[in-house]
């Protein structure tokens, strides 16, 4: 059985094992502990050798497998003389100071102006409302921005519901490739995409869910908080993707970040979640376990929608309709209320 490679949402204890006395037949490779298929990545003996090169398998950033590391990897045209792969680069700000302390998170992640709040497993806390057909969410994370993700699991997707998964994703640049990450010099955005039904590396799902089946729906809005200790993202939609939040009953439901490198890659073994929401009861589920309500703080003593440094989508072909009177029209509101 072959080992799979982790992702959004995968369950943990996923371990490569050493395969490496494995011998490939026929037209394969042995690559990130399996044998893959010449056919499935459009090359061949063939086709290598009249460049002078052999099939070997390498990662996006055109460097030799190690054999041992986990990532992105498939056979290609290559020589021996290609690099011996490198580590990815770390954000700039890698690792977070010492300052970033939990009572700092907690701050950061106060849920003023949800009805409900949650703390995930992985450093995640979840809060939300019911506002009639729609859920207006808040997704924090402790740690850095280098992507976070929330949205609906596949119900009998792969890799514990994360082939297939539809979820809203923001990211502290733009611009992907998968040799160079994300451009950190533009804009941070959000938008929604599916993963790819069998694949995991994002560079087979990186482009948004089409503009077509956004109009047909009601606008979503995200606003993106993160600083150099934590990070988070807020939104009010009834869907996600092809899903629609079934707020008079439960959802399976899926988060993960990473919070090391802008390349978009594996989350770690603990940044990842599958959990389940009883909208109408306020109960979320994990693992069978129900999680517990967060305590009240409060600290802030203003609305959560209402951003500091954030970053918006802002109509240019990367946006999900965001639409920022969302933002200022909850704070009126809770202002009145107060």
């Amino acid at each position: 059985e072959e080992e799979e490679e982790a992702g959004l949402g995968c369950s943990g204890g996923m371990i490569a094992r050493d395969l490496s006395a494995t011998t490939c037949e026929g037209a394969s490779t042995y690559c990130w502990h399996r044998c893959m298929n010449h056919s499935e990545f459009a090359v061949s003996d063939e086709i290598c050798q009249g460049a002078e090169e052999e099939v070997r398998c390498i990662n996006p950033r055109f460097q030799l497998w190690k054999g041992e590391s986990h990532g992105d990897y498939y056979p290609a045209c290559a020589t021996a003389d290609f690099p011996i792969e490198t580590p990815i680069p770390k954000l700039d700000n890698y690792p977070r100071s010492e300052n970033c302390t939990d009572e700092d998170f907690e701050a950061f992640a106060d849920w003023f102006g949800y009805d409900e709040s949650r703390t995930l497993p992985g450093g995640a806390r979840f809060m939300w409302s019911v506002v009639g057909s729609e859920i207006r969410g808040k997704l924090a994370y402790n740690g850095l921005f280098g992507y976070l993700a929330f949205g609906f699991a596949d119900e009998y997707g792969e890799k514990n519901g994360m082939h297939g998964a539809n979820v809203l994703m923001a990211f502290p640049g733009d611009n992907y490739s998968a040799f160079s990450g994300l451009d950190l010099s533009l804009p941070s955005f959000a938008d929604e995409y599916e993963v790819h039904p069998k694949q995991s590396p994002f560079r087979y799902w990186q482009e948004p869910i089409s503009t077509s089946l956004a109009t047909t729906k009601n606008a979503n809005s995200i606003v993106i908080d993160a600083n150099e200790c934590f990070t988070s993202f807020s939104f009010q939609a009834s869907t996600i993707g092809k899903y629609t939040f079934n707020v008079q009953g439960t959802d399976d439901l899926i988060w993960a970040a990473n919070g090391d490198n802008a390349f978009v890659g594996y989350h770690g073994p603990a940044s990842r979640a599958r959990f389940y929401i009883d909208w109408p009861n306020a109960v979320m589920t994990l693992d069978g376990n129900v999680i517990p309500r967060d305590n009240a703080t409060f600290v802030t003593g203003s609305p959560t929608m209402a951003p500091t440094e954030s970053a918006t989508s802002d109509g240019s072909g990367k946006s999900l309709s965001a639409v920022l009177g969302l933002a200022v029209t909850f704070l009126v509101a809770q202002l009145t209320l107060i």
